[in-house]
């Protein structure tokens, strides 16, 4: 898996570096794949290696084993509503 060196996601890391210069992203989870689609956990850590944001990732593979879409969900899921 991976993507295309003139991906809109190969961009959006490049833009992360220039933006953020010694920050990171780490996955916390292994990859969690299904039928060309895929999940898994990260965290932002800072250059001191401070966790500044955490969330989940799912995204969508394409027949050459290429992301075609990842969609980025930040911060802890909120709490359940009570209700009946």
């Amino acid at each position: 898996m991976g993507c295309a060196p003139t991906s809109p996601h190969s961009a959006h890391i490049t833009t992360f570096r220039e933006r953020l210069p010694g920050a990171r992203i780490d996955m916390v989870s292994g990859v969690d794949e299904h039928d060309g689609y895929l999940r898994f956990a990260w965290r932002m850590l800072s250059p001191d290696g401070a966790v500044t944001l955490e969330g989940v990732d799912f995204g969508e593979i394409d027949d050459a084993g290429l992301l075609r879409r990842i969609v980025g969900f930040f911060g802890p899921l909120p709490p359940r509503e009570p209700g009946p």
